[in-house]
């Protein structure tokens, strides 16, 4: 998995090209963290609009769903990576009206700063929101080496966003319940763990009832695994590159 794949100095990272101009990053002879057929049409695909925009259109239209009148979303990302997942969450928050985000983050081998720093996505992303995430960043970064943890938050009228980040693998103990999952860790050839039913009886702890999750992963075993534990799984077409994805809908 993501955080139990050894990182050393003999396998520093290396900035790849994807197919729509976006970066990727991978670590000597692992997988890449995003799709070489587009990082930024992948996370966009998956997580910002079949997850977080699908469920705040879902909301809109079934009220009893919604917490707090529809207005607070509390995310939880197994494999914060580049970030690229949580700077789309902010920027879906910087363009919508009334809108929270409380977003939380496993990632016990973050990148550095001057990794991250070297990554377009700024050229991509709307809203000056990767140039709001690659600022805040540091500070994060030195909290996750010296204390395991960081955090950040930001406010402007009518909207809220905040990000914590832990150097954990998963799974750990949290400050649940969470509404939207992004299962984003490597896949189960390189993480065998987190895609087996211990990994998803832990998710089920820290879920609230209704909770979505999204992820790369097609799997019949994992939709399956899901299935026995009670969430509604729907098979979605994918980003270029990928036939389908998951996603799954807590009872």
């Amino acid at each position: 998995m993501r955080y139990f794949w050894i990182v050393s100095d003999a396998h520093p990272p290396e900035l790849l090209i994807t197919g729509d101009g976006s970066h990727t990053i991978r670590r000597g002879a692992g997988p890449t963290y995003h799709s070489l057929h587009g990082a930024l049409t992948e996370s966009r695909h998956i997580y910002q609009e079949a997850g977080l925009r699908a469920l705040l259109e879902f909301r809109s239209q079934n009220p009893k769903a919604a917490v707090d009148g529809g207005e607070k979303v509390r995310i939880l990302e197994i494999g914060l990576g580049t970030g690229l997942n949580a700077a789309l969450a902010l920027e879906t928050c910087l363009e919508a009206p009334l809108l929270r985000i409380d977003y939380t983050a496993l990632e016990p081998f973050p990148l550095s700063p001057g990794w991250m720093m070297d990554l377009n996505y700024a050229s991509f992303l709307r809203a000056q929101s990767w140039q709001v995430w690659a600022e805040q960043y540091p500070t994060l970064y030195e909290g996750l080496r010296t204390q395991g943890e960081g955090a950040w938050s930001l406010e402007r009228v009518g909207l809220a966003y905040s990000l914590k980040v832990m150097a954990q693998p998963w799974p750990c103990p949290l400050e649940g319940p969470f509404d939207l999952v992004f299962w984003d860790a490597f896949g189960p050839s390189h993480a065998p763990d987190l895609w087996e039913e211990e990994s998803l009886v832990a998710l089920n702890r820290w879920t609230a009832p209704g909770a979505w999750l999204v992820t790369f992963g097609a799997s019949g075993a994992f939709g399956r695994l899901l299935k026995g534990l009670g969430w509604e799984v729907q098979r979605l077409t994918g980003p270029p590159g990928k036939r389908e994805i998951i996603r799954a809908r807590k009872p």
